[in-house]
């Protein structure tokens, strides 16, 4: 898929043989998606839809950015798009137990040091 802006030529080059799906859209929607399920199981809607809104804009917005500047084919933002979208919604699914999240702080003392651990349930 061509953008129509810039000539052929200038598309057909050594790079384009290394067109890949957009890491960067995969990850905005990723997150996106991913954030709206956490408020829905925290039972947000309303911030749910908001979030899910304005993540949505601001992805499209680094899609655009990205075939805009000849780092990617359109093609490639939607892959990416697709591959995020699953993502955030295969990863939450697969550690929801059902539960509300839940999250600890655990310290952590040696001889030399000390650190504070996050665990929990997600």
């Amino acid at each position: 898929v061509l953008t129509g802006e810039l000539p052929v030529d200038e598309r057909d080059d050594a790079n384009a043989g290394r067109s890949f799906f957009s890491g960067h859209v995969a990850n905005t929607v990723a997150a996106t998606v991913a954030t709206t399920r956490a408020f829905q199981r925290l039972g947000r809607p309303g911030l749910a839809w908001t979030m899910f809104g304005v993540g949505m804009a601001g992805s499209t917005m680094v899609g655009i950015s990205r075939v805009g500047a000849g780092s990617h084919f359109p093609s490639d933002v939607l892959v990416g798009a697709a591959i995020g979208a699953g993502i955030g919604i295969l990863v939450p699914a697969l550690h929801g137990s059902g539960r509300r999240p839940t999250v600890q702080a655990v310290p952590i003392v040696t001889d030399n040091s000390a650190y504070l651990s996050l665990t929990g349930v997600m």
